[in-house]
């Protein structure tokens, strides 16, 4: 197939911008600035967060939009550029839809904008163009086929190949938005006086927003794919500030648009508080399991605004992160096979819609996601006291106990424990925690040093374990050495940890 340069330069930049994105979904998280300038998760980020950074970058997608049209629909939607790669599959009977149909499109968009604004984000999760995205991709590259990821190809699939672009410009809740806020933008497409009307603009486009009989082109539905440009041969198009042709007039009266308006606006609302109100009870007992990732806050919450793109299921260093079964709800935390990493908050930072809050590290190493119990057949072998990371866990009578006021519910002490007496239980909602004792302090103990008493001291080796500097080792037999005192920091994690009660600082 013979490329014309306009499309060619269009879909080189588009398939590079499909690439990367396709990288993050598979796991690549250095790209997640990416998702995060998508306009559907810009939005849901500022009605979840209302932060600055969040605003700008919704200010800007807008300010594209206003002044050059929906060029986020040509170079920088995934399922905008999927669906141009899928038309250049020829197939019989395609064609584009030349009627509009504004209650269609703006019946989606008020439904998913009302339930947004009540803090359900089930209309983006169905119908936003990057979280279906991101969730096809997800489930291509762990080859999890599920509902959720095939529902959403197959309908891409079968709308671009039988009526090309109809996604956009009737279905997605984003080209809803940005066909409001393109309406007259100040860079325009428009058809020149020298048009002989020969129509092969008015076939190639894909939105079906051209009207050559009456040299108009609907600037609101244009997607910039350009393709008009390539198919014209007179040079009868340009873009710029020129005034365009009248858009194709309607026949229906104010008070008519006005009824149908009222209409699609009344349904939209109408069905999202049903939605809403079906998806709160539902909730409850969605099939996952309840421990949720850092910065969720609660299982309502969480279920209302996640819209499982699964970016945080597929850049989980621990793997970790779970996607609900069928694919279409939110995720949730499997402690069975690893542990949620100390030095970790990459769920939280890379996740775009607001769904979890974002926590830099010190947050996150304060966030109770779920609580460890220790059953009465512990045997008092104390690897869980050495493995918890916040020294949650201390040694009494010789069975270990959990400190509820600083357990994090990480996991690591139950995957350590040999007789698996430690089940991780979750807990209603995530709350932050008070700074440690030994966290508040370190400060003044800079100019300590860990001593052990050998004669209290009966081998468990979990001073050695905890300490950052390597300043405790054991000998052949597993006794811990004197402490080296030139590497001591005095950092305590060595006194808490200790269940014998054999070391202290001087």
């Amino acid at each position: 197939m013979k490329f014309k340069k306009y499309k060619f330069l269009r879909l080189t930049a588009a398939v590079f911008v499909l690439a990367a994105f396709s990288a993050l979904c598979s796991g690549l998280e250095d790209l997640d600035f990416m998702a995060k300038w998508q306009f559907a998760p810009a939005l849901l980020r500022v009605f979840s967060t209302a932060a600055l950074g969040s605003m700008a970058t919704l200010l800007i997608l807008i300010l594209i939009a206003v002044t050059g049209g929906r060029w986020y629909c040509a170079l920088w939607c995934p399922v905008g550029i999927f669906t141009d790669l899928l038309d250049l599959i020829p197939f019989p009977g395609k064609r584009a839809v030349k009627k509009d149909l504004p209650f269609l499109r703006f019946f989606v968009l008020m439904l998913a904008l009302s339930l947004a604004f009540t803090g359900l984000n089930a209309g983006f999760l169905f119908f936003d163009p990057y979280s279906n995205f991101a969730r096809i991709v997800s489930g291509l590259t762990r080859k999890s086929f599920t509902i959720g990821m095939l529902i959403p190809l197959a309908v891409l699939t079968v709308l671009a190949l039988w009526k090309r672009r109809f996604y956009c410009t009737h279905i997605c809740p984003v080209g809803a938005m940005l066909n409001l806020l393109s309406r007259k933008p100040a860079f325009k497409l428009a058809v020149k006086d020298n048009c002989v009307k020969c129509r092969m603009c008015e076939r190639s486009c894909p939105a079906g927003c051209i009207d050559i009989e009456k040299t108009s082109i609907d600037n609101s539905r244009c997607i910039r794919c350009l393709a008009c440009f390539d198919a014209c041969k007179f040079s009868a198009l340009t873009f710029g500030t020129k005034t365009a042709a009248p858009a194709k007039k309607t026949d229906l009266s104010r008070r008519e648009f006005l009824k149908r308006g009222s209409a699609a606006l009344g349904s939209a609302v109408a069905g999202g508080v049903m939605l809403k109100l079906g998806m709160e009870k539902f909730s409850h007992a969605l099939p996952f399991s309840k421990i949720l990732p850092p910065g969720a806050g609660d299982l309502n919450r969480f279920a209302n605004k996640c819209t499982s793109c699964l970016i945080c299921v597929q850049n989980c260093p621990q793997n970790i992160i779970r996607p609900a079964n069928g694919g279409d709800g939110p995720v949730s935390l499997d402690l069975r096979s690893s542990f949620c990493d100390w030095e970790c908050n990459m769920c939280s930072a890379i996740c775009p819609t607001g769904a979890l809050t974002e926590l830099n590290l010190p947050e996150k190493q304060h966030t109770q996601l779920a609580l460890a119990q220790i059953s009465k057949n512990c045997i008092g072998c104390t690897k869980c006291v050495g493995a918890c990371p916040a020294h949650a866990i201390t040694m009494n009578d010789d069975r270990a106990q959990v400190d509820q006021n600083s357990c994090t519910g990480c996991g690591k002490c139950a995957l350590s424990c040999p007789v698996k007496v430690i089940q991780i239980i979750p807990v209603p909602t995530q709350k932050r925690l008070a700074k440690r004792t030994s966290e508040k302090s370190s400060a003044s103990n800079q100019n300590k040093k860990a001593y052990i008493n050998p004669k209290v001291c009966f081998s468990c080796g979990s001073c050695a374990e905890v300490c950052p500097t390597k300043a405790i080792t054991l000998d052949d037999n597993d006794t811990p050495k004197p402490v080296d005192q030139t590497k001591c920091i005095g950092c305590g994690k060595c006194v808490t940890t200790c269940p014998a009660r054999a070391i202290s600082l001087k």
